[in-house]
């Protein structure tokens, strides 16, 4: 658990806690500055703090809102991009010093031939101040942490900007794993396994990619919008979108078995779209809302399809805006502005 101060949007982590025979016990804190870019126009510093147990960083997060945009923490590596989408960053837990890995010139592209190209349209008359260029955008790093699959509009820019898929290992080689444009944009979901790649195709649809061979297959046949996916990309947690509407019936999609089930919620009530992942990889928790505002508590076991639904303590209500969590197989969340969890023996702790 993160200890921060500050308002909304200003807020830093100035401490952390963790749950030891039910009870928080505060735990030490690393915090590292960072700079990138040195010398140059976009030069950024932010800090890291990482988060220690028994002497082993256990976890790693940005210092302040606002950090590194795209930043993803593996067991070994952490991962994230400059403020502009320029630049891809990777960095060991160990010693936090980050190496570009998508600089100015990558192949045979390079950004400054495409700018270029956009200058060349400005000067024909052509209003280009939203021709945006995605060097890398929404990196998701391997399971093994030896790749990063990611998108980027970088192959048919400025005359297309629609997305394309990319791999890249952590030296920076990098190949283009899935073009549609033709069709449009995908974008990346999240790694089934090493070899295999979720990502959302130009019609919303969600497809397989192998990242060895290239070969796609649709496995979930309609748009859909992602709410969540588990750390390690087993379990996929979806909305089906009909008519342009995002529609409150809730699916799983088990990328192993490549099946989807519904998700069965209390009636008249919908997800809020924040998910508490269990270290397993397969219990979640997450808030549900009716119309009226009322609130539950859902701890779903995505392996067995089982779930759970959890009114608020007595004479309290969820505190919707803390994320519920996971500590020693139980579910922490907040009512009330107190803490409490939940686990197999007792209700409320």
């Amino acid at each position: 658990m993160i200890k921060e101060s500050g308002g909304v949007g200003e807020r830093v982590i100035n401490g952390a806690y963790i749950l030891v025979e039910g009870k928080l016990k505060e735990t030490p804190t690393d915090t590292v500055s960072i700079t990138i870019n040195k010398g140059e126009d976009n030069e950024y510093s932010f800090d890291l703090v990482k988060v220690v147990r028994n002497g082993k960083v256990v976890s790693v997060r940005p210092g302040k809102e606002g950090g590194p945009l795209h930043f993803k923490a593996g067991i070994n590596k952490v991962i994230f991009t400059d403020q502009y989408h320029k630049s891809l960053w990777v960095a060991d837990i160990a010693d936090l010093e980050p190496r570009n890995i998508q600089p100015e010139l990558v192949g045979d592209i390079s950004q400054k031939n495409l700018f270029a190209k956009k200058e060349d349209l400005a000067r024909q008359g052509k209003d280009t101040d939203e021709y945006i260029l995605y060097w890398v955008s929404a990196p998701i790093l391997s399971p093994d942490e030896n790749k990063i699959v990611f998108a980027s509009n970088r192959l048919g820019y400025p005359s297309n900007f629609d997305f394309s898929l990319w791999l890249t290992d952590l030296q920076g080689n990098t190949q283009l794993l899935v073009d549609e444009t033709d069709k449009g944009s995908v974008i990346p979901v999240a790694w089934a396994n090493s070899d295999k790649v979720v990502y959302q195709g130009p019609s919303g649809e969600l497809k397989y990619v192998n990242v060895h061979t290239g070969e796609t297959k649709i496995v979930v046949d309609e748009r859909v919008a992602i709410s969540s996916s588990s750390p390690d990309g087993k379990y996929i947690i979806y909305n089906p979108v009909r008519g342009g509407i995002i529609q409150p019936e809730l699916h799983v999609l088990d990328t192993e078995k490549d099946n989807s089930y519904l998700v069965t919620l209390p009636e008249g009530y919908k997800t809020n779209g924040f998910y508490g992942w269990g270290t397993d990889n397969e219990s979640v928790a997450f808030y549900v809302q009716d119309f009226n505002g009322n609130i539950k508590l859902m701890i779903m076991h995505c392996s067995s399809v089982e779930v759970i639904s959890l009114d608020a303590p007595e004479n309290t209500s969820f505190d919707e805006d803390v994320i519920p969590f996971w500590s020693d197989g139980r579910v922490l969340f907040s009512a009330g502005g107190k803490l409490y969890s939940y686990g197999e023996v007792n209700k409320y702790e």
